[in-house]
Formats: C-alpha cells, structure tokens, sequence
C-alpha cells in the first residue's frame, strides 16, 4: 500500500514478471484508473528483469529498443552487483542491495560455499534498522566469519567483530586473508566505491 500510494491516477503502470497473478494489486490499479502493462519471461537476477521493465516503458513510447541498445547508452552502475578481484581473494559488491530478500538471492546467485565465506556488513549510524533485519541472517552460524564496518553500531550482534577501514587497500588486504567475502549492508559510509578500480571477476568466482 506504502507503493501504491505514489502511483498517481491514470498513468501507465508496468509490472514485472509473475504479477499478473497478483489480483489485490490489480483491483487497485483499475480502480485508480492506471493502464496495465506487463514484462513476460524468466529472469535469472534484478538487473535482466530491470531492463525488460525498461523496454517495455520504451514500447509504450512507440520506441523499438533492445537490451543492447540500453547498454549501448548507459553509464555502468556503481552499485551494481559485481564480483572483484582484491589482492589473493574475492569480494562480492553487493553493498546496494538494500533489503534482505535481495541480498539473500544475490548470495545464491554466487554459489558459494557459506562455511568458506565471510560476511562484511557495511553499517550506517542513521540506518540502525537496516542492521537489525539483517541480523538473524549475521548471527547464523553458517559463515566463515562476520564482519561489521563502517558506523560502530550501539549494540554489536553476537559473534560479529568490528572492523575499522580506513582506506582500501585495507579493504583489499582483509578480502585477501580472508579469501571470500560478501559485501552487504549499505553502499556509503567508507571508502568502498574506490573498490571499484579493482579488476572485476567474470564466470565462476568462487576460486580466483
């Protein structure tokens, strides 16, 4: 409801892929009088099924446009999800994705052994909930270890350590002792877009 409250009237609304089948949401586009486009097909992350939103937004403006041609005219995203290499390991940027369905799914994607992996939860001091609906997923006793930098946190999740950045090649050297490590949490708060600059990995990431 939070979402459909800044859905205006009678506008073009596209909904992705398995919505068609959501009859609640349905009911309320039509009686808000809003034209229902939807995106067909299988998806195996966000970003395929972001870009299918993207041209069926540009079919409805009378523009034929492939996914080649978007790629073609954009900038990459600094948050998009990545794998980069870091000295002798391998860190998994997922530092944008801000909710834990999302980052869950991201982890899948990779493959990765959890009890060879270690978690680098990025905290920010004004988003103390983000941290909290994180933290049944921290506190399981799956990983290779838990790692929170960034914001000290008022209450530290048990069987996380603190750990201080202060420039990346700290980062770098911590990914490379540790071998696997899954960046998550929040995209600001220490230098991490400077991890951009490292070489990003491509296929099976999960030895280097």
């Amino acid at each position: 409801m939070a979402l459909f409250s800044g859905i205006p009237r009678k506008v073009a609304v596209i909904l992705g892929p398995n919505m068609d089948d959501d009859k609640r949401l349905l009911e309320l586009l039509k009686k808000n009088q809003n034209a229902i486009y939807f995106t067909q097909g299988n998806f195996s992350n966000f970003e395929d099924a972001n870009v299918a939103l993207a041209i069926q937004a540009f079919k409805i403006l009378g523009l034929n446009v492939t996914k080649e041609g978007i790629y073609a005219f954009l900038d990459d995203d600094p948050g998009r999800f990545k794998v980069l290499k870091a000295g002798n390991g391998v860190l998994a940027f997922a530092f944008a994705a801000n909710d834990l369905e999302s980052t869950v799914d991201l982890f899948a994607s990779l493959g990765w052994d959890e009890k060879e992996t270690s978690i680098l939860f990025n905290n920010r001091r004004d988003r103390p909930g983000r941290l909290r609906a994180f933290e049944p997923w921290l506190r399981s006793e799956r990983w290779k270890g838990v790692f929170i930098c960034g914001a000290h946190p008022l209450r530290l999740i048990r069987g996380a350590s603190w750990i201080y950045f202060k420039n990346k090649e700290e980062i770098v050297s911590f990914v490379g002792k540790r071998g696997l490590v899954f960046g998550c949490g929040n995209i600001a708060g220490l230098p991490i877009l400077e991890l951009l600059s490292c070489e990003e990995v491509k296929g099976n990431c999960s030895r280097i």
